[in-house]
């Protein structure tokens, strides 16, 4: 039950369990304490976190793979890369899924900018993969395309791919996304077409890459191209990160009313609705405001960028938007409320 709340993304309700069953008196295993600290992960509390490591080491389990896979995602999800890697570094033979997961750890953290700084440390965890008999490990090799890509060296990141014996889906997508994050657009094409002609099916994810490249690069006919060819050939339904790369490479294009018979097609209510609810803050605000530029009369497009600031605590920006709307007389509709429930 713990575990099976933590898959469905309801970390607390696990947690409650967690205690529920200490006050049973039923005594918690490896797999039970594993459970546990990937539902603080989900909660984002590296405190509670590094309380379940104490419990953890008092309990015995510290050499346990399971757990300190855990405990190393939990700190690199934090940022704590440090506590990750001594959690690494005390394993004494960390199998294939340690290694992703420590190696995942640098690339979630958000300092990017400090890439030469963390660069001795990856050659380390790279040097560390081959000396191991791991350069072989096809999800081992995947996380350090996805980390050499992520951490702005490109050249490195294609080295490791093109050594790799064997590439699937996800080392062909952690590819295409080091040279979309790195600005080298104009590679991802032939890459893509590449892929596709080694039989790897693209997905949600690769597509967001290609139509990002295309929307940097200006590449209007192959947006279309592979907008269409998402849903039409390979049955994907686009989500809120492709409708933002096609309307921003309209909107780059000039092709404002393509643009907006877009947002209209796509459902306008529905679309800026996920703008307000996406996680990804930044995204959200992009596709809000082309909305905002394309439609100025539509009051429900300055709502949803308003409710887009107020999820990440911009206050007053929502003020400035909501006195924007009054500034150029946008009507609302009665019953429309200012707060998305």
């Amino acid at each position: 039950m713990i575990t099976g709340y933590v898959k469905v993304e309801k970390p607390k309700k696990s947690l409650e369990l967690f205690l529920e069953m200490l006050g049973l008196g039923i005594e918690p295993n490896g797999f039970t304490l594993s459970a546990v600290i990937k539902a603080c992960s989900g909660l984002g509390d590296l405190r509670l976190g590094k309380c379940f490591h104490g419990v953890v080491m008092v309990r015995g389990f510290d050499l346990n793979d399971v757990i300190s896979t855990a405990l190393i995602d939990m700190y690199g999800r934090n940022s704590a890369v440090d506590d990750a890697s001594l959690v690494f570094v005390e394993l004494p033979q960390p199998d294939a899924v340690c290694w992703t997961s420590i190696i995942s750890a640098f690339t979630r953290n958000d300092a990017y900018d400090k890439a030469l700084g963390f660069f001795y440390s990856m050659c380390k965890v790279h040097a560390k993969v081959i000396a191991s008999g791991l350069s072989g490990n096809v999800f081992v090799e995947s996380s350090l395309v996805d980390m050499y890509g992520k951490c702005r060296l490109v050249n490195q990141s294609q080295c490791v791919f093109d050594r790799m014996s064997v590439k699937n889906l996800v080392s062909w997508t952690a590819l295409l996304g080091g040279y979309c994050q790195n600005g080298r657009g104009g590679e991802v094409f032939q890459l893509f077409d590449e892929m596709i002609e080694e039989g790897i099916r693209p997905d949600y994810i690769s597509f967001v890459g290609v139509l990002f490249a295309c929307s940097h690069v200006g590449l209007v006919d192959q947006g279309k191209k592979y907008f269409a060819a998402m849903s039409e050939v390979y049955e994907i339904k686009p989500g809120i990160e492709h409708y933002n790369c096609m309307i921003d490479l309209l909107g780059r294009a000039g092709l404002l009313e393509e643009a907006e018979n877009l947002i209209e097609n796509a459902n306008c209510r529905v679309l800026l609705g996920a703008c307000a609810a996406s996680p990804h803050s930044a995204t959200a605000e992009r596709i809000a405001k082309k909305a905002v530029e394309l439609k100025p009369d539509h009051h429900l497009s300055y709502v949803y960028l308003a409710n887009v600031y107020r999820a990440v605590g911009r206050w007053d920006d929502a003020v400035k938007i909501r006195n924007l709307m009054t500034k150029r007389g946008v009507g609302k509709m009665p019953g429309t409320s200012w707060i998305e429930t």
